[in-house]
């Protein structure tokens, strides 16, 4: 069983970056859900309500544990580290894998994806499919059962935002880099995207960027 978690940060006075079906709360039940059931099947949906806007409540179908954030004491301001914490806290209590997937992020390939990182601690974007130089892209990343307690401790003790002049891309790289596995494809925030391409993940997407992926899976 894995735990495939999104941090939920929309807001009514958002301006969105990409397509703005990624801020509705329709798009769960009416995209996420079927987009990722259609690729695998056992998995239990973690969303992490951002503390700022808990005010939004995720439409739920069955198969969710919501969970409303607070401000993490060396993550604050930044939703999707402090949700990834909190979600492997659940996934390490229930003896699961974790699969972080960015509310504005869509994978294809997800049981290739997720076959690929068996066996390994952490998975996330890096290298030549990176975003920038040393920088982890975060918006797809796979944590084993077993590294949770590494993981914890690190994010527990680092301070991985408020660092002058480094973003937390960076300092998560830092952090993790020496354990990690880059997976071997793109795209994240990079471009072009090659939507015939058998395993990828991209975010920030726009709406003919959303169109086309969804139109590989659904």
């Amino acid at each position: 069983m894995i735990l495939i978690g999104m941090t939920w940060h929309s807001t009514p006075d958002l301006v969105p970056k990409g397509a703005p079906r990624f801020y509705k709360q329709d798009f769960l039940v009416d995209i996420r859900y079927p987009f990722i059931e259609k690729q695998i099947g056992d998995y239990v949906n973690f969303i992490y309500i951002s503390g700022e806007n808990n005010k939004i409540v995720p439409i739920l179908s069955g198969n969710e544990v919501a969970i409303t954030g607070q401000d993490h004491e060396h993550i604050k301001g930044f939703d999707s580290f402090a949700g990834m914490a909190v979600a492997v806290q659940y996934a390490l209590s229930n003896g699961m894998d974790y699969l972080y997937m960015e509310h504005d992020c869509l994978a294809v390939g997800l049981d290739k994806i997720l076959d690929w990182a068996s066996g390994k601690d952490i998975c996330y974007g890096f290298g030549k499919y990176g975003f920038a130089p040393d920088w982890a892209e975060h918006s797809l990343v796979y944590i084993s059962n077993s590294f949770m307690p590494e993981f914890l401790s690190q994010m527990n003790s680092t301070q991985i935002v408020g660092v002058p002049g480094i973003v937390p891309e960076i300092i998560f790289h830092r952090m993790f880099g020496d354990a990690a596995d880059a997976w071997p494809f793109g795209y994240g925030r990079k471009r072009p995207i090659n939507y015939k391409d058998e395993m990828f993940y991209a975010q920030q997407l726009n709406n003919a960027e959303t169109n086309n992926i969804l139109q590989e899976v659904i």
